[in-house]
């Protein structure tokens, strides 16, 4: 199915990511993955119906893709984040032994959700759906009243969603839990918060309202 065919160029561009922190002094992708912020939101990057090849081979797949693997990192953490990895290349351990080719399949984005939920021990349903299942980026709002920003996810059909957000405040970075799709934070006077400073979230520009 065409529509799955996202796995194989996302993951492929990613891991060229993951190299080149490997290799870099400072280990920090921000740059690269800014490259890939280039995609245009026409459609999901695994919709519910079968896809042409034509549909299916667009910049979503490749950008949009590899973007939200970089947030799937960011909230899974990097160790969980690899082993989910690993273990979607070789579903169970004797696979890892196999040196033929013989682990190669087939594999569906739902697959993968499956695979990542196991290995994470989380439930993952919302941020499959908002990110591969529908077109449309997370929205931020923030707004700043009397020294507390307001940070609030704004998600089409109102699915919740609880990415954690990251504040840069005088150099020291705050990491803001989302639990329930809102949240809120002190700020210092006359310090200008920056939200998300090494681009984690694949999500729309964020304006803070004052």
């Amino acid at each position: 199915d065409w529509s799955d065919f996202w796995i194989h160029e996302a993951v492929c561009a990613y891991m060229q990511t993951l190299y080149i922190e490997d290799k870099l002094i400072d280990g920090n992708p921000t740059a690269f993955m800014m490259n890939w912020k280039l995609w245009k939101n026409e459609q999901p990057i695994a919709p519910r119906k079968e896809m042409t090849e034509n549909e299916a081979y667009t910049n979503v797949m490749y950008s949009k893709g590899s973007y939200v693997l970089h947030t799937l990192r960011y909230y899974l953490g990097d160790d969980i984040f690899r082993k989910v990895l690993r273990r979607w290349a070789y579903p169970n351990p004797k696979m890892e032994e196999i040196r033929d080719g013989g682990q190669c399949r087939f594999a569906t984005t739902d697959e993968f959700l499956e695979i990542a939920e196991i290995v994470s021990g989380r439930e993952l349903d919302w941020f499959w759906e908002v990110y591969f299942r529908q077109a449309s980026l997370p929205i931020l709002s923030a707004e700043i009243k009397n020294n507390v920003l307001y940070l609030e996810w704004k998600i089409e059909n109102d699915i919740a969603f609880s990415v954690p957000v990251e504040v840069e405040l005088d150099d020291n970075v705050h990491l803001v839990e989302m639990k329930e799709g809102a949240a809120s934070l002190k700020i210092p006077e006359g310090v200008e918060p920056i939200i998300d400073p090494d681009k984690w979230i694949t999500m729309a520009d964020v304006e803070i309202k004052e």
